[in-house]
């Protein structure tokens, strides 16, 4: 891969991973206001927190596995599609059990999304250079891990709660269409610097 072809890669798998959790974060401020309207009891208020983590935790594992062996672009972008579905889904979430169904598949969908870039990353830096790409990676989750919640609160102020779904499901929707033209499928992942040179 040529350092133009790396470098459009690697700005591609990084805005990925800020717009997903971006558009995953920004509905913080608002999410304990939609499980108080809904009168959710203290059980269900710890579903609706935890099954996005729990889903995409079951989920990571089983998506980075099957990007090893199907490639990575397919799984990013149909995360990202996903996400940008899903994201409307909390317009129906009128109560405890649609609300949770949501964010279980919330985190199905970013399950998709987080491991197989990480590994992409990994794969497409220079050689020399992965620790520096990854660790521009970190700092773009972490951006939109911070930028989201200050976003979601802005948009909600402003135009209405509604507006956070929409700009959920826009952002992700964005990152998709990134994704299509400038994400190229890498065929064969870099040999592992453990096992590289070691005769078979």
């Amino acid at each position: 891969m040529g350092k133009i072809m790396e470098k459009r890669t690697l700005f591609t798998l990084y805005f990925s991973i800020f717009a997903a959790i971006l558009g995953l974060s920004i509905i913080s401020p608002i999410l304990p206001i939609i499980a108080e309207d809904l009168r959710v009891t203290g059980v269900w208020m710890g579903m609706i927190f935890s099954g996005f983590a729990i889903s995409r935790a079951i989920v990571m594992p089983i998506m980075g596995g099957l990007s090893d062996k199907y490639g990575r672009r397919i799984f990013i972008a149909s995360g990202l599609l996903l996400l940008a579905v899903i994201s409307l889904l909390y317009l129906l979430g009128h109560n405890e059990y649609t609300l949770t169904v949501v964010r279980l598949l919330n985190g199905l969908a970013a399950g998709m999304v987080i491991p197989v870039a990480m590994a992409y990353v990994g794969e497409v830096a220079q050689e020399g250079k992965e620790g520096r790409a990854m660790g521009t990676f970190i700092m773009m989750y972490f951006l939109g891990v911070g930028v989201g919640p200050l976003l979601g609160g802005f948009l909600w102020h402003l135009f209405g709660m509604t507006s956070v779904f929409y700009a959920m499901s826009g952002i992700s929707a964005v990152a998709f269409l990134l994704v299509l033209p400038f994400l190229p499928e890498v065929k064969k992942p870099k040999a592992s610097k453990i096992t590289e040179g070691v005769p078979s």
